[in-house]
């Protein structure tokens, strides 16, 4: 299928050399990329597994690795709506609670509020009453997202 022979370039560590007469750059082949993973809800779940992996890495080292697996998610969230993230909500919002209030850098907890405000968008447009945002997407994401960063303030 079309994401196993594309996640192999994920990430993408292409650095163009100098005098590069070709004219590719980075960010070109990182926008085609990403254009892969979110040409179609459908790549979800295949997309969203294999981000979930790269942020859960340990290694000091890949940093740039985690950064750039949320600013694919970030760029993945709209194209893919509620319906396809939802088996992932409990996943992405511990890992991205880890990045938010442990981060190796400050980058990290940037690029995690990013994702955490286009997440909460998209949740927000498919709540459209108060029973749906009480017991739906909405709760399982921002609901607990806020209830874990509220209790890690009174720790400290």
């Amino acid at each position: 299928n079309v994401f196993n022979v594309t996640v192999a370039y994920f990430p993408i560590t292409f650095r163009p050399p100098p005098n590069d007469p070709f004219g590719i750059t980075t960010e070109s082949l990182v926008s085609g990329l990403n254009g892969v993973f979110n040409a179609t809800p459908m790549m979800a779940e295949h997309v969203i597994p294999m981000l979930l992996d790269k942020l859960r890495l340990t290694a000091s080292e890949v940093s740039l690795v985690k950064i750039d697996s949320l600013k694919t998610l970030a760029s993945c969230i709209p194209h893919y709506g509620v319906f396809p993230m939802m088996p992932y909500l409990d996943a992405l919002r511990q890992a991205i609670f880890q990045h938010i209030v442990s981060p190796e850098e400050q980058a990290i907890a940037d690029e995690s509020l990013a994702v955490v405000q286009i997440m909460s968008k998209e949740l927000a447009r498919s709540s459209s009453s108060a029973d749906q945002i009480k017991s739906g997407p909405w709760n399982t994401f921002v609901e607990r997202l806020l209830e874990l960063c509220s209790h890690e303030v009174r720790k400290s």
